[in-house]
């Protein structure tokens, strides 16, 4: 059978690996980029995992060689396989990874609360700041490119390594509507401003969904317009990130991350939010107590264990313990009583 990346490969196709000559199966297409796609199979042994299929050797020897830098960085990108080419026909070359769970924040974004919306961006704030310490940048930043576990965790992980690119290089990768030059904001350098500016971008653009004929428009009407859009959204504190973030005032992650959790009305934790299960579909929940709160939860937990008794049951208890001491100066008093009682008859009878 003849293959090609520029033609979707159907469900039930099998790879082989020239080099490593493993198996794969074909499941479905999980999303399709300008240099090719991306497959969901199942490889010898049941596991399933991700398969990135390009024609370009050299695009796929690129990718690679990202996907494994940022694995060495600890990032939230997937983990990388293995790296082949089809033994079917030498023009389609792949790698293979970990295939990440979660819906893509385009699809989970309406359905978070208030409070699950800010632990999400915290998360993806965390997820920068470790990308950051390797010294890129994400910079393709986009919804299609998040994905978010929806259940109880709002776990995050990152998709699609082609745009990440190093600090103080031209982005080569983006979307317009999360690119702060699009739109009259900054310039287009790998920089962690830059991945902070397009998420608040991205996140605006999901609560005030552009107009279609954007790219139309002159950059001061989209400038305008993105302005309008983020004083329609959210509080004044929300707005005051949201603006910040978007004319590249917030330089780190960390800062982000702080300022996220002024929002959230909680005080920033020194390390990333605890979690409590690890997956890339069903991770930890991201929970973060205030050691105010605990506290205070304790404290009345404790007051609650004595308030808990009824009074009838505590007055029961109280004339419980009293009647204690009563009853015993009863039989000390009777015991006297019956001694002297025996001793005035004993007398009486010796004098008869």
């Amino acid at each position: 059978m003849m293959l090609s990346a520029q033609v979707p490969l159907s469900r039930g196709l099998r790879i082989t690996g020239k080099w490593t000559k493993n198996e794969w199966t074909v499941l479905s297409c999980l999303g399709i980029g300008a240099n090719g796609a991306v497959y969901s199979v199942r490889q010898q042994g049941g596991e399933q995992v991700a398969m990135k299929v390009c024609s370009d050797a050299g695009a796929v020897a690129f990718e690679w060689g990202l996907l494994e830098r940022m694995a060495k960085a600890g990032t939230a990108f997937p983990k990388p396989h293995c790296i082949d080419d089809s033994a079917n026909q030498s023009a389609l070359y792949f790698y293979v990874m970990e295939q990440v769970g979660g819906r893509p924040l385009i699809e989970a974004w309406p359905r978070l609360s208030t409070r699950d919306a800010v632990r999400v961006l915290i998360g993806i704030g965390y997820g920068l700041r470790d990308l950051h310490a390797s010294g890129h940048a994400f910079c393709d930043i986009k919804p299609q490119n998040v994905l978010v576990d929806v259940g109880k965790t709002q776990c995050v992980r990152f998709v699609d390594v082609g745009g990440v690119t190093p600090f103080g290089r031209s982005v080569r990768q983006f979307t317009p509507t999360s690119d702060c030059a699009y739109w009259g904001f900054g310039e287009r350098r790998a920089s962690a401003a830059y991945d902070i500016a397009a998420v608040m971008l991205t996140v605006t653009c999901l609560q005030s969904p552009p107009p279609p004929n954007l790219s139309q428009w002159t950059v001061e009407r989209r400038k305008a317009w993105l302005q309008r859009a983020v004083r329609a959204t959210g509080d004044s504190a929300w707005r005051g990130l949201a603006e910040d973030a978007i004319q590249g005032k917030l330089q780190a992650a960390d800062e982000f991350i702080r300022r996220l959790y002024v929002l959230a009305k909680y005080p920033p934790a020194p390390q990333q939010p605890r979690r409590a299960a690890t997956s890339s579909s069903g991770g930890r929940r991201m929970t973060s107590v205030p050691p105010s709160t605990a506290m205070s939860g304790a404290k009345s937990g404790h007051m609650g264990q004595t308030s808990a008794i009824p009074k009838r049951t505590r007055n029961r208890q109280a004339a419980r313990a009293g009647g204690d001491w009563t009853e015993r100066f009863m039989w000390i008093s009777l015991t006297c009583a019956i001694v002297s009682t025996a001793g005035a008859w004993a007398v009486y009878f010796r004098w008869l």
